[in-house]
């Protein structure tokens, strides 16, 4: 009789005037920030899957646990004023030239340098990449943070108004 009546949760155990939920029925509870059933967080899952094959920390070398990838670009008529072989270079080599420029909503930028960072080294590569110049610009990506996945329903609250 008992087989026909619907899961209605977990089940409760009575023990000294508290109710616990039995071992076996624990194991089913996840965390939010967990995915892939409870394996791998989110900060996980990016580290695994964000960064090209080969990519190493800046700072200490290691290929794994990366976090942070910072990308330096700089729009091409200020490198073409800075710089007297710039427009040699796109002559001789504009293959490699086309490989660097990144069209954005600010206009036509180079790729000047791609950085990757553990999180032990997050924050020395983000303070030398502050020293950028000022007309760089410099894009941080640090991908999900610890709470910035959100799953559920906006609730909005209304006050009352009492007269």
């Amino acid at each position: 009789m008992s087989d026909d009546l619907p899961n209605r949760g977990p089940t409760l155990i009575v023990t000294d005037g508290k109710m616990v939920p039995q071992p076996e029925d624990r194991k089913k509870v996840r965390s939010r920030k967990q995915l892939f059933g409870g394996r791998e967080t989110a900060e996980e899952v990016h580290s695994k899957h964000a960064f090209p094959p080969g990519s190493k920390c800046a700072g200490c070398q290691r290929s794994r646990g990366l976090i942070m990838r910072i990308i330096i670009l700089a729009p091409v008529d200020e490198i073409s004023k800075r710089d007297p072989f710039f427009a040699r270079m796109v002559e001789e080599c504009p293959q490699q030239f086309m490989e660097i420029i990144v069209r954005t909503k600010y206009g036509v930028m180079l790729r000047l340098s791609t950085t990757y960072a553990c999180h032990a080294c997050q924050r020395d590569a983000e303070r030398a990449a502050a020293k950028a110049p000022s007309w760089c610009i410099v894009d941080i990506n640090r991908g999900p943070g610890k709470d910035k996945i959100v799953v559920g329903v906006e609730v909005q609250l209304r006050a009352e108004h009492t007269s």
